[in-house]
């Protein structure tokens, strides 16, 4: 039988999973399972554990906010996000670089665009750094998003940014 943790990492994944489908209740179900999971799992059980990296409350947030945002609820994706990003560590930049990504992109559907381009260039320089691309094309697409129009110093500092990073 899979450890507390493992069985937490996986109902959060089946929630994104769900939430992509645009199955809320399910998505949602599973993020409660992975909650308890998390509850149950103590100290010793990370050794056991089958996922990438590590699973945890901070990490649990964020698919809580990805969740969110897929299902078309970017006001309930902001504070999960923000809670993920305040308790995620440090060292964990590929996660912090989605979590920024991710809460970028929400503020900017609440059409709070200057702060979701902060948040966005912060995530990209978290993806220059780490040389990933897949959250580079992430940011790139979210700038497209933005109408041209929109010249605001915090929108030209991300423009910028990309072009420098092309």
């Amino acid at each position: 039988m899979a450890s507390p943790l493992t069985q937490g990492w996986l109902a959060a994944v089946a929630s994104e999973v769900h939430a992509v489908a645009g199955d809320a209740a399910a998505s949602l179900a599973a993020l409660d399972q992975a909650g308890h999971a998390l509850d149950r799992a103590d100290e010793g059980d990370e050794a056991s554990w089958i996922g990438i990296g590590t699973f945890n409350h901070a990490k649990l947030e964020a698919y809580h906010g990805v969740c969110y945002l897929q299902l078309g609820r970017p006001g309930d994706a902001i504070p999960a996000l923000t809670r993920a990003l305040t308790t995620l560590d440090p060292a964990l930049k590929k996660h912090r670089c989605t979590a920024l990504a991710d809460l970028a992109s929400g503020l900017i559907q609440l059409r709070e665009v200057d702060e979701g381009c902060e948040r966005a260039s912060q995530s990209l320089t978290l993806a220059a750094e780490l040389r990933h691309g897949v959250s580079i094309d992430r940011i790139r697409t979210l700038e497209r998003q933005l109408p041209p129009s929109h010249q605001s110093p915090a929108v030209r500092r991300l423009r910028e940014q990309l072009a420098a990073v092309a």
